[in-house]
Formats: C-alpha cells, sequence, structure tokens
C-alpha cells in the first residue's frame, strides 16, 4: 500500500511544509514575547505623555498626513522619532515578519484546499487525505496550528502593542508591500482580549478567528463524517430494528432477528470505529506547545452536530409550522421514539469510538432546552400565555395551557384529568405528563414548570394592574352580605368582576399544570433515583426543622445552602406549587380586605356553576362560558398566598356567614337558591386541597349546612 508521506507524493510534502512552517511560526511568537519593547507597551502615564505623539495605535491611519506634519514640524518630535527608528527598527522589523508569516500561513492553507478541490493533485482529495492516518493527522494540526499561533499572539503581544508595533513598521519601513500591510493589519488589530484585568470581550475568539476565515470544508470532516454515520444507526434503531423483549416465544424469533438491518448497524458501527481510530491516534500529537486533544476534539464536534440535529427535531414535533397542529399526544409519541433511538444509538455506540454517548447526550439536550428557556423568558421580560413563542418549549407551554383552558375543558379533581366540556373526552390527563417525561425529559418538565411560574407572575401583576382602580375594589369589598345586595354590587362591577375572574382561571390552571409536573418529576425522581430523592427529602425536613429553631437569629440562616437545595427540590418535585410566592408582597395584595374582596368575587360566579354530583366537582352549566370550579378555588387560593397572613382566615369567614345567610334566605323564598350549598362544597374542596383544618370549619358552620352536601 502507498505510504501517504512519501517523497513523490506531492501532496503531502506541501501539507508537511505547511505544518512546519506553522510550527515555526509558534516558536517564533514564543522567542519574541521576552523581546517586546518595553517602551511600546506605554504602561505608565509618564510614558503616554512623553511618546503619544510618535507611538501611536491603528488611529494613526485616519490622521497620518497631519500627524507626520506635525512631527516633521517640531524638532523635538523628530528627533524622538528618528532614535525609536534607530534603536528598534530591526526588532519591528521582527515583529512584523511574524505577523506577516501568520497571515501568509492561513493564505497558503486556504490556498492548499482549494488546490486539493480542484484536482491539482492527482488522485488526492479531501477524503482521501482524511481516510489516511497521516493525512488526517497533518490536516488536523494544520487547522490547529492557526488557532494556536492567534491565541498566542493575542495572549502574548497584547493588541495594543500590535498595533503600535504595525504602526511603526509602516512608518519606519520603506520595503514593504502596502497590500501586504493592509491584510496583517485586519488579521492582527486590537481584539479587545485582556489578560491582565481577565477582561474577554463578546463573540471572542471567534470574531478574531472570522478576520481570515480557514476553509470551513476540512473542519466540518473530521469532527460530521462520524456523526453521519451514527445518524444512520439511529435511523435503523430506531424506526427499523425492533426492540428484543424480555421474554420471546420461538416462533417470533426471525421477526425479532432483522438480520439484514442488524448486519447494516455492524457494518457503519465498523466504519465509525475505523474513522475515530485515525483521530484518536493522535493522542500524544503535540502542536508547536500545546497538546492537541482529539477525543475532545471529536467530543465537541459530535456536540454540534447533536445540536444542530436535535434542535431539529424539537422544532419538527412541538413547533408544527401549520395553523392546526396534529395531536399532541401522537406528535409527543414521535419525538419520544426519536429521542430514545438517538439516546440508545450513541450509548450502542460509545464504546467503539471511545466516548461518553449518555454524558454528551444529557449534556446536550440539557443545553438546547435551557437556552429555549432562557430564550423565551428574555425576549418577553415576563412570559405571557398569549402571544407567538420564542421557541419550541414556548410553543409547547402554551399549547398545553390552551387544552386546558376554562372555556374548552374542565378540570375533575378526583380524576385528575382535564375533559372536554362537549364531548366529556380526557383531553390532558397524568399519561400526558409521563409522555412529555419521555420526549423531552426531566430537563425539559422543569423547563415547562420554570415557564409556567413565569406565566403566573404575569398574570399577577395583571391582577395588581386591576386593582390600581380603588373605587370598584372599594364597593365590593365593602358590600353587604346579603343575597340581594352582593347582586347590585355584582351587576354594577360586571366588567371588573369578569377581569378578575379570568386571572384566577388563568392562575389556577397554570398552578394546576405546575402540580401535575412536580408530581411527574418526582415520580420519575423516584424510580431513577431513589436514594437522591430521599436524601434530598430528609435534608429539606431537617433544614426546615433547623429554620424554625433559629426564627429570632435570621443572620445564621444559611441562605447559600437554602438556595442551593431549593433548586434541587424543584428539579426533583419535591415543592408545592400551590404554597409559592410569586410576587413580593405588593401593597395592593397587603390589603386586609383581599380575603373579602376575593371570597366576594367567588360568590359572583356560583351561578355559573353545577356540582357534578359523580365527581363532586363544581363545573360548568354552560359548556364554552369561562368557569370551572377547581381551578378558580386553585387561583383564589394563590392569591390569598400572595397577600396578608390572615386574608385566608378572612376569606373563610365571609364565605361561612355568607353560606349561612344563603341557607336562610333558601328557607325563606320560594325559588331554588343553591349558593349555601356551592359555597359549603368550596369550603371542603378548599379543607381538601389546602390542608385547612375541617374542625375549624364545623366551628365556623351548623353541623347541618355541611353534612347536606353530597361526598364524593
Amino acid at each position: 500500500m502507498r505510504v501517504f508521506l512519501a517523497e513523490d507524493n506531492l501532496c503531502a510534502q506541501n501539507l508537511l511544509k505547511l505544518v512546519s512552517h506553522g510550527n515555526a511560526i509558534l516558536a517564533e511568537i514564543l522567542r519574541l514575547k521576552s523581546h517586546i519593547p518595553t517602551i511600546y507597551l506605554l504602561d505608565n502615564k509618564e510614558l503616554q505623555q512623553k511618546y503619544q505623539d510618535v507611538i501611536m495605535d491603528f488611529s494613526y491611519f485616519k490622521i497620518s498626513d497631519d500627524q507626520e506634519k506635525k512631527i516633521n514640524a517640531n524638532g523635538k518630535l523628530q528627533d524622538m522619532d528618528d532614535d525609536l527608528k534607530e534603536k528598534y527598527l530591526e526588532l519591528i522589523t521582527r515583529f512584523y515578519l511574524l505577523f506577516e508569516n501568520i497571515y501568509q500561513y492561513i493564505v497558503d492553507l486556504n490556498t492548499f484546499v482549494d488546490q486539493l478541490n480542484d484536482g491539482a493533485f492527482i488522485q488526492q482529495t479531501i477524503d482521501s487525505v482524511m481516510k489516511d492516518v497521516e493525512g488526517k493527522q497533518l490536516l488536523c494540526e494544520s487547522a490547529y496550528l492557526y488557532g494556536s499561533m492567534l491565541l498566542l499572539c493575542d495572549l502574548y503581544i497584547p493588541g495594543q502593542v500590535r498595533e503600535r508595533l504595525l504602526v511603526a513598521f509602516y512608518r519606519y519601513s520603506t520595503s514593504q508591500s502596502q497590500s501586504n500591510v493592509d491584510d496583517v493589519c485586519k488579521l492582527l488589530r486590537d481584539t479587545g482580549y485582556d489578560q491582565q484585568h481577565a477582561r474577554k470581550p463578546l463573540e471572542y475568539p471567534v470574531e478574531l478567528f472570522s478576520r481570515v476565515p480557514i476553509q470551513p470544508e476540512f473542519v466540518d470532516k473530521v469532527v460530521e463524517m462520524v456523526f453521519h454515520i451514527v445518524e444512520k444507526i439511529i435511523d435503523l434503531q430506531t424506526w427499523s430494528i425492533k426492540e428484543v423483549p424480555t421474554r420471546i416465544e420461538k416462533e417470533k424469533l426471525r421477526e425479532y432477528a432483522q438480520l439484514e438491518h442488524r448486519m447494516e448497524v455492524a457494518k457503519l458501527t465498523h466504519s465509525a470505529s475505523t474513522f475515530t481510530t485515525g483521530i484518536l491516534d493522535m493522542r500524544s500529537t503535540l502542536v508547536g506547545v500545546i497538546r492537541v486533544d482529539p477525543a475532545e476534539l471529536l467530543e465537541e464536534g459530535l456536540l454540534r452536530e447533536l445540536d444542530t440535529h436535535i434542535s431539529k427535531k424539537f422544532n419538527e414535533f412541538l413547533e408544527p409550522q401549520v395553523k392546526k397542529p396534529g395531536h399532541l399526544i401522537s406528535r409527543l409519541q414521535k419525538l419520544a421514539e426519536s429521542m430514545d433511538g438517538y439516546k440508545r444509538s450513541l450509548e450502542y455506540i460509545q464504546d467503539y469510538i471511545n466516548i461518553h454517548g449518555l454524558r454528551i447526550w444529557q449534556k446536550q439536550v440539557s443545553a438546547i432546552i435551557t437556552e429555549n428557556v432562557n430564550k423565551e423568558i428574555s425576549l418577553r421580560k415576563g412570559v405571557s400565555l398569549y402571544g407567538p413563542s420564542a421557541g419550541f418549549m414556548g410553543f409547547l407551554a402554551r399549547q398545553i395551557a390552551q387544552l386546558t383552558d376554562s372555556r374548552v375543558s374542565t378540570y375533575i379533581n378526583i380524576c385528575t384529568a382535564w375533559f372536554d366540556v362537549k364531548t366529556q373526552k380526557e383531553v390532558v390527563n397524568t399519561k400526558t405528563f409521563a409522555k412529555l417525561n419521555e420526549a423531552i425529559g426531566v430537563v425539559g418538565l422543569h423547563g415547562l414548570d420554570t415557564l409556567y411560574a413565569f406565566m403566573i407572575k404575569n398574570q399577577l401583576q395583571n391582577f395588581q394592574a386591576i386593582l390600581r382602580n380603588p373605587q370598584e375594589k372599594v364597593v365590593i369589598a365593602n358590600v353587604n352580605l346579603d343575597t340581594k345586595d352582593i347582586e347590585q354590587v355584582t351587576s354594577k362591577c360586571t366588567k371588573t368582576i369578569q377581569q378578575i375572574t379570568d386571572v384566577l382561571l388563568l392562575v389556577g390552571g397554570l398552578q394546576l399544570l405546575r402540580k401535575h409536573l412536580s408530581y411527574q418529576l418526582n415520580t420519575s425522581c423516584k424510580f431513577d433515583s431513589a436514594n437522591l430523592e430521599a436524601s434530598l427529602r430528609t435534608m429539606n425536613e431537617a433544614l426546615i426543622n433547623v429554620l424554625k429553631a433559629k426564627r429570632s437569629d435570621l443572620k445564621s440562616m444559611p441562605l447559600a445552602l437554602i438556595h442551593d437545595l431549593e433548586e434541587y427540590l424543584v428539579r426533583c418535585g419535591i415543592n408545592e406549587p400551590f404554597q409559592k410566592v410569586y410576587v413580593k408582597r405588593p401593597h395592593e395584595f397587603s390589603n386586609s380586605d383581599m380575603g373579602r374582596f376575593l371570597a366576594v368575587v367567588l360568590i359572583s360566579q356560583l351561578s355559573k356553576l353545577q356540582i357534578c354530583y359523580t365527581t363532586g366537582d363544581l363545573i360548568t352549566k354552560k359548556p364554552g362560558e369561562n368557569i370551572d370550579g377547581f381551578p378558580l378555588l386553585v387561583g383564589t387560593y394563590t392569591l390569598l398566598h400572595q397577600s396578608s397572613a390572615g386574608s385566608k382566615e378572612v376569606f373563610i369567614d365571609t364565605l361561612c356567614q355568607y353560606a349561612k345567610v344563603a341557607a336562610l334566605a333558601k328557607l325563606k323564598s320560594s325559588e331554588v337558591l343553591q349558593d349555601s350549598a356551592f359555597i359549603v362544597r368550596m369550603l371542603q374542596l378548599f379543607c381538601e386541597t389546602f390542608n385547612y383544618k375541617f374542625e375549624k370549619l364545623e366551628e365556623k358552620l351548623p353541623l347541618a349546612l355541611i353534612s347536606s352536601i353530597p361526598q364524593k
């Protein structure tokens, strides 16, 4: 077999010379870093004032004619300039030749790649060079050398010093090629990087590398060819090869064998293994003074390719580009199958290409989802429930919220599910959240939980805006607890009450979604990491006991520990969304009338509800109307939890008083009034859902009134 580095192989010899040239440049950078003319550093005010007119950065090019006239007209400046030229020209020229060689290196490298593509070297192409171990190593090294030159140059020869030396060479030397100087200046101008003050500009070092970009083709082929093979394996394992069950009947062995598909996977695995062996053979290679880690190079390439492909899958299944997207569950199922295929394939091939497939998978999926969630939050300054989404996570969050909207569905607490108000079919249930877990994983569930928390905060801010109109609030809060008085007030304040009810329903619905997400996260954690879940729960309980004991000594509380533990607890579903504080005690919520005010709003909506005697839930009378009993109660509790400590008791007392008034009115009236029954059922649900002691309710209401309500 022909040796790639044979002397008569022109392609190999050119590449070898190029790499040798690159290593020589690195050596020169390391030599010259100790010989920078100290005067060109201008590192104190005295030097700056003395030499500011003769030692200049690239700002000189804008005023070159005027500056030269200024120097020539001043004898002192002219003498100073001549001294600098006589003393440092030789050293300045050496620095310029270094900078010019860096520029020439990338020009030569790009020319070599173009020659490979144009067929200048007989029987040699990018692909053929990449298939050879030595060729592959030299190509990778040539690209790495360019990056090393720029980074080492920026590290050891500060940007402002480079500009001053280049300007000095431009002014003092008479042998330079003007066009070359322009190109060298473009490549080596100041980047803004300052090691001494740990200052790194945005887009660094990408902006530096893009000044004279390297031909990307062969770089993409090192780290793309591997993933192309992996992608084929993923496709076969996801859609073609059936997973063999634990037990199988003898007659079905042939069905599960799928020998042709498995042979194809074996061939692809061998190809990937052979290809990566060449890359990993470079493990001990030195590029100049820098040790190249090809395994890290391969991993970064796989991460980049994974990012592209996984993002595409998320967008395809979670953000369909049609007005009427398909059924959510079916799309989640397809996404789950696709994600499982990627995960299983990376786990399968990791030993053959010597990478940590599962870690790469988890790292990239987590990065994609987290970035998408952060983009959704940052673009909107508080995530709103309505309006366009910034990415697939926002689209998914809004799509689920729309399915559970009170206009189209009703929540049945005993079933922990939302039912379509027209067809009475389940639209969202615990299986939906299990499927979400399969499709977007724990990170995705946590991302949805975060978005819903921001949506709740957004709705509470809307509630604050409504309360800033104090006149109607006073009218509603100060109404006598009489059925006729309440009817009169609610008829006058219909618009405000409806706005508040809409907010309460949205907040309640979003809280229920958060509750389901927490349950799913906790279930997954108990199944996958039972020891972690138990440890976190124990730690949480211990910390709560410590905080109770140190309640008077706030300074000694371990705030950092509390913050870190909270992050773990939320991700493991060990949290209570109903008990969260979303806004910091705004003055609109701190009013002592908040409990009475919300009680009156709740009473005003009773006429739209009916008791479902099968489940004991309060559901809408009229399908399509924006009302649902349980989300309304949860939303009301959330508002109470944001207000003063006594608001909940005031709320309960007000409802109890009204229940007694309504029951008395029912006895005196010939009309069928069910307000008292609805109120008592609401209070029972309040006790069951929010751990309010039922004994307190028995103290506030007659036993006959409590027992008259049908139980679930």
